[in-house]
């Protein structure tokens, strides 16, 4: 049990210091210089203004004859990555263009950027930022809703398939008949089997959170660890239930990974109504946002759940101890 905790935290570590590294990685490209051929008039020297602001190279060529920027061509240091063509209103790129997809990513931004700037000159907004992201602003996605929810997720994963391991081998070498025979009360096994798996997850996970939050700036800390012991109480309780009712490893195995991809799948679930009570919401919600009722709704729902899947585990050991007696 301790070796495959300390080989679960190693590969946690390791895992999740590779997507930061990833995520820094692709950070620092977007900042790199992309160069791109604009067309230019005399009401675009906004846009070339943000576009250099930004870190892009503009290239301006000559179009008094009305012909269009050239198309651009596979990447090379005087190749142009896209062409914006203001008076046809169109941009071009050439996907063998390695440098392309960071081209359109920096036209998109900056132009939201510039129509936005004009829509709060145009109506005299007081309008403030009241938070930067050091640049990464593009890569804000991948950061809160893949990597906050994966350093919360895996520990509890890791957690529940320990858990249904342990409980299982007890059962299979019957050790576990001692402690069913006791006078040691349903609710007191329950306890014992989940909770030190529980702070254990949420310590890892906490330990994850600081070591993203170097790189990506995490809000409601405490809120997000609240949200761990929940998911981590849901998950580890539902292991009991399923070692508790299984009749053999691959039974108790097979029911463990189907409620681990069923988490892994309410990452990558449409939009709908509900969507902010879910707990990837709920999770990226909190670490990039102020708190709001809807997070703490949303905890709410897990915390219920989690205690639902608690009385459900206590109740497997009551049926798991009778049929032992």
């Amino acid at each position: 049990m301790d070796r495959a905790f300390l080989f679960s935290i190693v590969v946690q570590f390791i895992l999740i210091s590779m997507l930061l590294f990833i995520y820094v990685s692709y950070s620092q490209i977007s900042k790199t210089q992309v160069p791109i051929t604009v067309t230019i008039n005399s009401n675009q020297t906004d846009l070339i203004k943000s576009l250099e602001t930004s870190g892009v190279r503009v290239l301006v060529v000559n179009t008094t004859d009305g012909a269009p920027p050239p198309v651009p061509s596979t990447f090379s240091p005087n190749s142009a990555a896209a062409a914006i063509d203001t008076e046809a209103k169109t941009v071009k790129t050439d996907p063998s263009n390695i440098m392309s997809g960071f081209a359109i990513a920096k036209i998109k931004s900056v132009s939201e950027k510039v129509s936005f700037d004009e829509a709060l000159a145009a109506h005299n907004f007081d309008f403030q930022v009241e938070r930067n992201f050091d640049g990464t602003a593009e890569f804000v996605q991948m950061g809160y809703g893949m990597l906050i929810p994966i350093c919360i997720i895996l520990p509890a994963v890791v957690a529940m398939s320990i858990s249904t391991q342990s409980i299982f081998t007890e059962r299979k070498r019957n050790t576990i008949e001692l402690l069913l025979v006791s006078p040691i009360s349903n609710s007191s096994i329950a306890f014992y089997k989940t909770v030190p798996l529980v702070l254990v997850s949420v310590i890892c996970s906490a330990a994850w959170l600081l070591l993203v939050s170097w790189q990506i700036p995490t809000s409601n800390i405490p809120l997000l660890l609240l949200v761990s012991f929940a998911i981590s109480l849901l998950l580890v309780a539902l292991s009991v239930v399923i070692s508790c009712k299984s009749k053999t490893v691959r039974e108790a195995n097979a029911f463990s990974s189907v409620v681990g991809m069923l988490v892994m799948v309410s990452m990558v679930l449409p939009y709908n109504p509900l969507t902010v009570y879910t707990p990837i919401s709920v999770m990226a919600r909190a670490a990039s946002n102020a708190l709001d009722f809807e997070m703490l709704a949303g905890t709410g729902v897990i915390l219920l759940a989690a205690l639902l899947s608690y009385l459900w585990a206590m109740r497997a050991v009551g049926e798991l101890r009778r049929s032992y007696t």
